[in-house]
């Protein structure tokens, strides 16, 4: 064996399996050297390992199973999508507010397994009922969506509230709850992966403390309205694609 980097890049032919010895291919492809496996401690992902060759070459490594799924957990500030797509559809119409979040979530989550996905929003304000037609509408139309959204599978509706009147209200409870729900999700281990569709810098302190479990945070932004310190923040970014927003079949 010329070299720890032969080794190393070698690793990327290699498998688990059940017994404690396996096969590294290294390049040239004619040239396979089989190793033995010793010390090995197996985790759902990886093993921490010592190999050897017949030559007594050893090495300590951790070997990933590329086989094992990640489990993702995906977090929608729907407050925060929902005004990046007013402001976008001033441009482009053809983007879809009223989008299935399930989909979504499948979208970002690609082959690995998607566990659950939270959407944080805010129930339409009574006074829409009491003004028009067209505003009793719309808050017939959210309220079925929002119905909609909370009969899909994996899918959990999470509630903030209005504060202050129709002139000036202000949402509560929308990045607080979502920023607790991501730690705490993180410490009980039920996810991998969490992926936080916001552009809101102040997620900073819940992606801190979510990777302090370990655990990887991806965001989707919108372009142009990524915060920084969620840019430095996080492990992956994604811009919004407008496939990504596929719309929800709700009866009206």
């Amino acid at each position: 064996m010329k070299s720890h980097a032969n080794v190393r890049s070698a690793m990327r032919k290699f498998e688990l399996r059940p017994e404690n010895t396996a096969e590294l291919i290294f390049y040239p492809l004619d040239n396979p050297i089989s190793v033995a496996i010793i010390s090995i401690k197996k985790s759902l992902s990886s093993a921490s390992a010592t190999i050897s060759n017949e030559r007594g070459f050893q090495a300590p490594f951790v070997l990933y199973n590329n086989t094992t799924m990640t489990r993702i957990s995906v977090y929608i500030d729907n407050s925060n999508v929902f005004k990046n797509i007013k402001t976008i559809k001033c441009i482009d119409r053809s983007w879809v507010q009223l989008y299935n979040p399930l989909k979504l979530a499948e979208k970002l989550a690609g082959k690995n397994e998607l566990v659950s996905v939270y959407f944080y929003c805010v129930p339409p304000p009574p006074w829409l009922l009491a003004e028009s037609e067209e505003s009793k509408k719309k808050h017939a139309t959210a309220s079925k969506y929002y119905a909609a959204i909370g009969k899909l599978p994996k899918v959990e509706v999470k509630y903030g509230y209005l504060q202050g009147d129709k002139k000036d209200p202000h949402e509560k409870n929308i990045d607080t709850q979502l920023g607790i729900d991501m730690v705490t999700h993180a410490a009980l281990g039920q996810y991998d992966t969490a992926i936080l569709v916001s552009n809101d810098g102040d997620y900073i302190s819940a992606i801190e403390n979510t990777k302090k479990f370990g655990k990887r945070i991806e965001i989707l932004f919108f372009k142009g309205y990524l915060a920084g310190s969620l840019k430095r923040g996080c492990d992956l970014t994604r811009r919004a694609r407008k496939s990504f927003f596929e719309p929800l079949n709700f009866s009206k």
